[in-house]
């Protein structure tokens, strides 16, 4: 367990995280409400997602504008069975590779990675601002509660585990545990709430069941609650392993406590494919 000396070094970033989120959260509501906006908003973060990919292995501005016009044309063009097999091959790549730190081995599994996820934010925001605020609530509140789980758990030495240590060493299972029954809360309670006070109507099967619902939508709402957030999980241990390999601790300084764009998706980066898997089924 923390010390209690360790606590203000441990939430030093916590007015910097609140900030970001009492101005980013409405700002971001705002933008994703228009179809035009939303578009804009999810290459914008394609582009920057792109440019601290490169920036994590010191790359050169050649490989950063191949890197961006590329992927966005490719994520522009894709269809969903694309953006499966782009996963499979950036995985396959990682485990083979052992996260390298060659330039052309993280320029291609960027470009993979990159370019799946944010497809898979292009079709579904088209579809509904509803379906691409359901998701960043459930996989922003299972990074905080993986965050906060994890700093207030996360020192007892059985938490650790050894392979999950040498991904990051701020990583424990009490994180893991917590972000996952926090994303599957925030799937199940706050994404329905947050819509009934927003438009004052129930959302559809994925998030609206009510008290009296059938259990199979229920089972359904929960078990799609632990896969988004596992997924979700997965996500953000590639991103703090390709990161370690690098020698980076944040993708950026854009977002005041919460490092760069890269660190903000990257929890998306599975979540977003599962999820428009979900919706196309």
């Amino acid at each position: 367990m923390p010390t209690p000396s360790s606590f203000p070094s441990r939430w030093s970033d916590l007015p910097r995280r609140l900030t970001t989120i009492v101005i980013g959260a409405p700002l971001v509501y705002l933008i994703l409400s228009h179809p035009v906006t939303a578009h804009l908003f999810f290459i914008g973060v394609h582009f920057i997602s792109c440019v601290e990919w490169i920036r994590l292995s010191t790359g050169s501005v050649q490989e950063m504008v191949l890197l961006c016009s590329l992927s966005i044309l490719t994520a522009l063009a894709s269809t969903s069975a694309l953006n499966h097999i782009c996963w499979m091959l950036s995985i396959f790549l990682i485990i083979l590779c052992s996260f390298p730190a060659q330039p052309s081995s993280h320029l291609l599994i960027g470009f993979l990675i990159l370019t799946s996820s944010m497809s898979s934010w292009y079709q579904v925001a088209k579809i509904s601002v509803k379906h691409s605020i359901s998701l960043l609530l459930i996989v922003w509140n299972c990074d905080t509660g993986a965050l906060v789980v994890g700093r207030l758990l996360g020192g007892k030495r059985h938490s650790k585990i050894p392979w999950l240590h040498r991904i990051s060493p701020a990583k424990s299972i009490h994180g893991l545990v917590g972000g996952l029954v926090f994303g599957v809360i925030t799937c199940k309670y706050l994404v329905p709430l947050t819509w009934d006070w927003i438009i004052k109507n129930r959302y559809d099967i994925f998030f609206g069941a009510d008290a009296e619902g059938d259990n199979d939508t229920k089972v359904f709402t929960w078990f799609f609650g632990m896969l988004i957030s596992a997924s979700a999980l997965a996500g953000d241990l590639v991103e703090s392993a390709i990161k370690r390999n690098c020698g980076q601790k944040d993708s950026s300084k854009l977002l005041p406590g919460h490092g760069g764009v890269l660190d903000r998706f990257d929890s998306s980066w599975l979540a977003i494919i599962v999820y428009q898997t979900w919706l196309v089924l």
